[in-house]
């Protein structure tokens, strides 16, 4: 649960071959006989099999409010942490808002498999823009997962097709935006299991599209960093 009501949930079944997609669908019947139905959006979308740019894409086209989280399968958002996300973004009026994430294992326990790294990312809540947002702030983590972006903002869509879909979209998000800060609050947690998209990587075609995506990669972050150089 959450501590505010004005929101809306968009699931997007990206042609799933599980039941997630009928899953989905009895949580909607379900939603619209509950009390929850009269304050809060639920809709259910389903697509061909995709991929997660293009499923994120699909969610962003089909939003309506004035901001846009996202949240993989199988990961899920702390209770009662949006209110005081929103009143940061208002009270400073944030393009985009950064939170803190922890690695959860299907267990439920917390672990930190790069907890060395965690000081080179600045977590200000001073606002700053999104270039100097990048150059000096940013540090090495660049999951979409980590933000609350206006929707103006997010509307740069995801490339779909690749893989380190995120990294190709943050720097192009923060380009757009003007005022961006950081919190130090655990918002997401993201479930880390066997045969996830970033674990499973014994597959040598994979492993080949992966190379190839990241080199393409390199060239557009050189490209966009000569035009705002």
């Amino acid at each position: 649960m959450q501590d505010i009501t004005d929101y809306e949930i968009i699931l997007v079944d990206d042609g799933s071959t599980d039941d997630s997609g009928a899953i989905a669908d009895e949580l909607l019947s379900a939603f619209r006989l509950s009390p929850f139905a009269s304050r809060l959006q639920l809709r259910v979308i389903h697509q061909s099999n995709a991929g997660l740019s293009a499923a994120r894409n699909t969610g962003i086209a089909a939003a309506t409010g004035n901001y846009i989280m996202f949240v993989d399968s199988d990961d899920y958002l702390q209770p009662n942490v949006l209110g005081t996300l929103m009143e940061q973004v208002e009270r400073d009026k944030l393009d985009v808002l950064r939170f803190r994430y922890q690695n959860v294992r299907e267990s439920g326990e917390t672990f930190a498999p790069y907890k060395d790294m965690t000081n080179y990312n600045d977590y200000s809540s001073t606002p700053t823009d999104g270039l100097t947002f990048l150059n000096e702030r940013m540090g090495t983590q660049c999951y979409a997962v980590q933000f609350l972006v206006r929707r103006e903002i997010v509307l740069e869509q995801f490339t779909p097709g690749i893989y380190f879909e995120d990294t190709d979209w943050t720097p192009r998000m923060f380009l757009r935006a003007e005022r961006v800060a950081s919190t130090d609050l655990v918002v997401y947690n993201y479930l880390r299991r066997e045969g996830s998209i970033t674990l499973s990587q014994k597959d040598i075609n994979k492993m080949r599209k992966q190379l190839q995506d990241k080199m393409g990669l390199l060239e557009r972050l050189n490209k966009w960093g000569n035009q705002v150089a």
